[in-house]
């Protein structure tokens, strides 16, 4: 019994290793240099989780209880992309679509800002939508050049800071 569970476990093993070779070579196959054509927009939807570095679980963004993938980019990644967006000339501008801010953290938020401040000073515009307005995100939105709410949307407004004692 001991030698059929070692070749059980050895077979489970191969296949792990079968199914991560291949879902390697997919990956590296997929990858190609993106054209980005005159008069572009970089479109910025800050709804999944902007963290300081990747995420270092095998299981990724997966959420059991859910069922569902959350998505994680890190800031590097993004504050790349906006400093990119201001050197290339085939960007006019930016628009933001907050929808509830994902999982950041007020300093990313603030990085987050400092960067859309810099692509602003290129001379390029930024305008910021949102269907319900957080403080986080109206506190990001508050950089661009032109803000819109829907008319069926809200602004939620508590303060800059609360808390509650006990």
């Amino acid at each position: 019994s001991a030698s059929i569970l070692a070749w059980i476990v050895g077979i489970v093993g191969v296949c792990f290793i079968a199914v991560g070779s291949l879902m390697g070579i997919a990956l590296s196959l997929n990858s190609s240099d993106t054209v980005i054509k005159g008069d572009s927009i970089l479109y910025i939807h800050v709804n999944s989780n902007i963290t300081d570095a990747p995420m270092s679980s095998p299981m990724g963004g997966f959420d059991p209880m859910s069922l569902s993938v959350s998505e994680s980019v890190t800031l590097l990644n993004v504050l790349s992309a906006i400093e990119h967006a201001a050197n290339d000339a085939n960007i006019k501008g930016i628009c933001i679509y907050t929808d509830g801010v994902g999982a950041i953290s007020g300093a990313n938020i603030e990085e987050l800002r400092g960067a859309l401040t810099r692509f602003k000073n290129s001379g390029k515009f930024i305008v910021a939508y949102d269907y319900n307005y957080t403080q986080s995100d109206y506190y990001l939105a508050s950089v661009a050049d032109k803000i819109v709410i829907n008319p069926e949307g809200s602004l939620e407004w508590q303060g800059i800071s609360s808390q509650v004692i006990f």
